[in-house]
């Protein structure tokens, strides 16, 4: 199989780029803006920017299958990164698409977010309406929508990612966590829950790619949430984060209303027949060893 990656060096990419290179998943090209020098062997860059017009240009013909991993890394600056964000996550996403159709691909996978359903105080499942609230979701979901059409030419199907964490994640909720705890730094509980979610670790997330890549779909266009089966809350994640590190946690609980991002993973199952969910606190023993910010405790 000939595999197209976007967004292989960031975070989830440089996982699912070692493990389809360890493990022959096939003929791998991956998009970079810049020679990465830390890519794996067997995979063949090719140097577009998603922020330029007709960086699809440069794409190889031939390719089976799409994986779309990439997205504005100024994803949270919002008004002022707006045109980067549109350009990234939106016509990036439908100058590919066109490309993939062009080029004769047979499935497209796109990494889309479980933020595009809001908040919502029970479990999101992939038949719920959604709400973005974010510009941020709103060009996911924008992603979605513009995909939807091209399951005429290819098979579609968008990936709701929900938490995904591990070693070497930057700049999102668990890292951030666990350097508050290394320096001693407060942490703020919203109404002693703080946010409510079932994160995934990225070794699973990675599998389940890989499965969802090859795995029969029902229909041509699908939607699946990919989450832990775990359903946990930032006072739980605390408790577990002191117990491997033997640190004792600086928490002031707020007047915040909590945040829930929960998404339903009875279709991922079904559909991938993945079960082998990495448990948190063995999730975040492996995340922590691969964190330079704080000392290592094996539990």
């Amino acid at each position: 199989m000939k595999i197209l990656v976007t967004g292989a060096t960031g975070f989830i990419g440089k996982h699912l780029l070692e493990d389809f290179t360890r493990n022959s998943r096939g003929q791998i090209w991956c998009v970079s803006r810049t020679p990465a020098a830390s890519l794996p062997s067997g995979v063949t860059p090719v140097i577009a920017s998603l922020a330029e017009k007709g960086w699809a240009r440069k794409l190889p013909a031939g390719i089976d299958l799409v994986i779309h991993l990439a997205q504005s890394t100024r994803y949270r600056e919002f008004p002022a990164a707006v045109e980067d964000i549109f350009r990234v996550n939106v016509e990036a996403t439908l100058e590919l698409a066109e490309w993939a159709r062009r080029a004769g691909a047979r499935r497209f996978l796109l990494a889309s977010t479980g933020n595009v359903y809001g908040h919502s105080a029970t479990e999101s499942s992939e038949a719920d309406a959604i709400d973005p609230r974010t510009m941020y979701a709103a060009s996911k979901a924008s992603a979605e929508y513009l995909l939807r059409p091209y399951a005429e030419y290819f098979e579609v199907l968008a990936m709701r990612l929900f938490g995904v964490y591990g070693p070497g994640q930057k700049n999102s909720l668990f890292p951030r966590l666990i350097s508050k705890l290394a320096a001693g730094g407060e942490i703020t509980v919203g109404r002693d829950v703080g946010v409510r979610l079932n994160p995934v670790f990225v070794d699973d997330c990675v599998e389940i790619i890989r499965r969802l890549g090859s795995v029969p779909l029902p229909a041509r266009h699908e939607i699946v949430n990919v989450g832990g089966r775990e359903i946990i809350d930032l006072p739980c994640v605390i408790r577990v984060l002191e117990a491997l590190t033997g640190r004792r946690a600086a928490v002031r609980v707020t007047d915040d209303a909590p945040v829930s991002l929960v998404g339903s993973v009875r279709k991922l199952i079904s559909l991938t027949g993945f079960e082998g969910f990495t448990p948190l606190k063995e999730g975040l023993c492996r995340t922590i060893r691969g964190t330079e910010s704080i000392g290592e405790r094996t539990p």
